[in-house]
């Protein structure tokens, strides 16, 4: 499994999100008040697809401002919210009447927690800033390791990940705390964290998922205990881990308990290992574990509350039932979009009507909808606040898990990554034949690299480095796989039979040339891993062109090639055979859009590891 990156994460919650929008209502998780840290404010719009205001919710009959910016802010985290503007970089501003800015332009953003936030300026390192918009630390190094992402600080710690794809935790100093030795981790949250212990990476690529132990740990990183298959059969277990820390940052849900699926019974336990409910089949499934009961659905399909005791508080009759606050549900017999919702007590007293709900997370606040408009409403679902037009995930449900990615790129990360010297790149030189070089991408036989009935002197792989995609590129000055081919025709009944058995075999074709492209986000990135890689093939070789977007340099009888393009930054090694000439080269020689040197005519069709394509021999004579 590659890397969990922020991008899948936010689309898997936001999946989250829309589903439960479908019902009209936001999906929620238990109920926990001491360490509640949501939104302080919420943005809105005066009419439906107009500027955007902000609203305090603490002042809920007047707003903050109105019609003030173009794009959506974020809630209010610590007196701050961000917007993305229309350059496209992301803006700090204190929450006051009229918005002042703080810090700078940001690539990408984070919220405030604790007095600071984790940003990421284009093409540079992570930094940590405080609320007046101040460096605290830049985060480019953590033990010899480069960091390559930062989370939000939840309870005074952060998770960081390093080149090697490992986690650990960094205080808001930007000091390690518990080392980078975790394939996962999560925020922590009612002092307590879920991490997989990175031995268990190989278990993790090959979806072993049930025989992966999750250890709970506390803020020193000891282990207070190990569940053993608590990811299940597949990794959505692990989300379902990451929801429910945020339900318990945000006052949602207790720290105390976690859902056990054993023998695909579910029960409940406490994070010790100890037996709360034991696992039985009356329970299908359990949710919302609260210090005072759980929501379950039954055999019968039906969803119902329990106490922690096991008595029933709701007997099984809803479609959909959640927790939005202390002793107040959400429920509907319906599972329908538009369907009627109604806000009850934890003994099933009715409350109040609407035809769609949504939670502030750690607020006693629900957004209804009443006609065409939005209004705020307290947990009696009786006082009517504001009247306005509120986004969707205005409820803070996805700040818990932004992650900020280093912009900055190095090319002595990647130069060790891919084993990259004077002479070629992962073991590979050009004495290397077709054979070696398949195997060293990843490929095993010769069918793996061309179907039979194509040929090509190209072999392509693809690697992920850190956040960055590597694409690797061996050409031969001949074709790389012979094929044979037996037909036989074949009478069975009432038809004739056409079989086909293809063989394939390396050839020896001489390697030409070994391209390596690194696709960066933007040109300023690409010009800085340009200028790094400089150094480097200077040191390699002796210089012979140096321009703005070009460097070659030689050394006996292989020359170096470096150039950038608008998102993207190529190395290639070539041999020099009788006839090279490097003005001959450069002239049939292009920088495409991805920065990628390549013959003219080149063209990639596909995206797999090692795949065939057509390509043209580059001419040397």
């Amino acid at each position: 499994m590659e890397q969990i990156s922020t991008r899948f994460l936010y689309r898997i919650l936001r999946s989250l999100y829309a589903l439960a929008l479908c019902f009209g209502l936001l999906i929620l998780v238990g109920c926990r008040q001491k360490s509640a840290v949501g939104p302080e404010g919420i943005p809105f719009q005066s009419e439906k697809g107009g500027r955007w205001g902000i609203i305090m919710l603490d002042d809920l009959k007047k707003p903050l401002f109105t019609d003030e910016f173009d794009g959506e802010p974020s809630n209010v985290y610590e007196g701050r919210f961000s917007v993305q503007e229309k350059d496209g970089l992301y803006r700090f501003y204190e929450a006051k009447s009229k918005p002042t800015q703080i810090g700078g332009a940001y690539f990408q953003v984070g919220i405030f927690q604790h007095g600071v936030a984790p940003v990421v300026r284009e093409g540079e390192h992570i930094e940590i800033i405080d609320r007046d918009g101040n460096v605290v630390k830049v985060l480019d190094k953590i033990h010899g390791k480069d960091i390559s992402e930062c989370g939000n600080f939840c309870e005074g710690l952060a998770v960081y990940t390093d080149s090697d794809a490992k986690r650990g935790y960094i205080d808001t100093k930007g000091s390690p705390v518990i080392p980078a030795k975790f394939s996962l981790a999560t925020a922590f949250a009612g002092g307590r964290a879920f991490v997989v212990d990175a031995k268990y990476e190989k278990q993790i690529q090959d979806g072993e998922y049930s025989k992966i132990p999750v250890d709970v740990i506390d803020k020193k990183g000891h282990v207070l205990y190990s569940f053993i298959g608590l990811l299940g059969t597949e990794p959505g277990g692990w989300y379902d881990l990451m929801v429910e820390q945020e339900c318990v940052r945000n006052g949602l849900a207790s720290s105390k308990y976690i859902v056990w699926v054993k023998d695909g019974k579910p029960g409940i336990y406490d994070i010790e290992g100890q037996v709360i409910i034991k696992p039985q089949a009356k329970y299908r499934e359990i949710w919302q574990v609260t210090d005072e009961g759980f929501v379950y659905q039954g055999e019968s399909g039906q969803i119902g509350y329990c106490s922690l005791k096991g008595e029933q508080l709701i007997r099984e009759k809803y479609q959909y039932l959640r927790w939005v606050g202390p002793k107040r549900l959400i429920a509907s017999y319906s599972r329908d979009y538009g369907a009627e919702a109604r806000l009850i007590d934890d003994r099933d007293t009715y409350l109040a009507e609407y035809t769609s709900w949504s939670s502030v997370w750690g607020q006693k606040v629900l957004v209804a909808k009443e006609g065409d408009s939005d209004i705020l409403v307290n947990l009696d679902g009786i006082q009517k606040m504001k009247d306005g037009f509120f986004p969707s995930d205005y409820s803070g449900f996805l700040d818990g898990y932004i992650t900020v990615s280093s912009q900055y790129v190095s090319a002595e990360v990647l130069i060790n990554a891919l084993q990259m010297n004077g002479q070629g790149i992962l073991g590979l030189t050009f004495d290397s034949k077709p054979m070696q070089v398949a195997q060293a991408f990843n490929g095993k036989t010769a069918e793996d690299v061309y179907p039979p009935q194509e040929k090509g002197n190209v072999i392509i792989c693809k690697k992920r480095i850190g956040r960055l995609d590597v694409w690797i590129l061996a050409a031969f000055q001949g074709v790389v796989v012979e094929a044979q081919v037996e037909s036989t025709r074949k009478l069975q009944k009432w038809s004739i039979i056409d079989s086909q058995t293809d063989r394939c075999k390396f050839t020896s074709a001489p390697l030409g040339f070994l391209n390596i492209t690194i696709n960066t986000e933007s040109l300023g990135q690409a010009t800085k891993l340009f200028e790094s890689f400089s150094t480097y093939l200077r040191r390699w070789g002796i210089l012979i062109v140096s321009n703005t977007q070009r460097l070659v340099t030689e050394k006996g009888e292989v020359c170096y090639l470096l150039a950038y393009g608008e998102k993207g930054c190529s190395v290639t090694l070539i041999r020099k055979i009788p006839g090279f000439s490097i003005e001959n080269l450069l002239e049939r020689m292009i920088v495409d859009r991805g920065g990628e040197i390549k013959p003219r005519g080149y063209q990639n069709e596909t995206d797999s590891v090692i795949t065939e394509v057509e390509s043209v021999v580059i001419p040397i004579s």
